[in-house]
């Protein structure tokens, strides 16, 4: 019957070297890339996210911008635009002290004030880290560990699940609370309208794609919704594991 060997072909492998063939990790395996069914947004990612939303808010100032289910508020596209002005001079500013390149935390449930700080973060040169107020203390600290957030904006829910030694700067949306600064009475309310800092900046864009139409954001507790001009609601910007929130003004996309 004559050896293994003998009885294989020439051009077939042995068993051996087809199996080490099969297990080798240079193996090719199918790529599957998730391609969103809505239409593509055309965006530069030369200008910051704040520039590229509001880059024809002459033409949509007085639209409805956000609106909050929870308690029937509408801030239009103008108000959105002025207050995330006023908070980024202010996150500037004493006692918050955000400088350019830090890290701000948005530890907050879906909220006007998640978008209002989102953009302000934005203009002051900051990146935002966002995680959801209903996660463990653990998770949170590994959170601010890991991103270097100096800053959370957050409501009193998860305030005592802020760790007490990382020299945080706390802000809180709803509550006022010793050793926290609130929102809109502490914060917002510290710049005026006509602050230069709040006023000058981010007016020349130079970029304005013919694609964008106005919509407004509908933020609510169960889920964000959005409508472009009209049509069907969509996910809005995809927050990690933690949900969505507000990718604003112009169209919303899922992730």
């Amino acid at each position: 019957m004559g050896s293994l060997e003998q009885q294989q072909k020439p051009d077939e492998p042995a068993p051996a070297a087809a199996a080490a063939e099969a297990a080798s990790p240079e193996t090719k395996e199918e790529e599957i890339i998730f391609r969103s069914k809505l239409p593509d947004i055309a965006i530069t990612n030369t200008l910051p996210l704040h520039r590229y939303c509001f880059e024809r808010l002459p033409e949509v100032f007085t639209r409805p911008c956000l609106i909050d289910a929870a308690t029937g508020a509408v801030h239009t596209y103008g108000e959105v635009d002025r207050l995330s002005r006023r908070l980024a001079a202010a996150l500037r500013r004493p006692p918050v002290g955000l400088r350019r390149g830090g890290v701000v935390m948005n530890l907050l449930l879906n909220s006007a004030e998640f978008v209002v700080a989102f953009f302000a973060a934005s203009r002051a040169g900051a990146a935002v880290t966002t995680a959801n107020p209903i996660s463990t203390p653990r998770d949170i600290a590994a959170q601010i560990a890991a991103s270097g957030a100096t800053v959370v904006i957050t409501e009193s829910l998860a305030a005592d699940k802020l760790p007490t030694d990382a020299g945080l700067t706390i802000i809180l949306t709803d509550q006022h609370r010793d050793g926290c600064l609130h929102f809109w009475d502490d914060v917002i309310a510290s710049v005026p309208d006509d602050d230069e800092d709040a006023i000058a900046g981010d007016e020349d864009t130079g970029f304005s794609p013919d694609d964008v139409a106005g919509a407004a954001v509908l933020v609510r507790h169960d889920g964000p919704a959005q409508g472009r001009d009209a049509d069907t609601p969509g996910p809005e910007h995809q927050r990690g594991a933690a949900g969505g929130r507000g990718q604003p003004q112009h169209r919303l996309h899922g992730g």
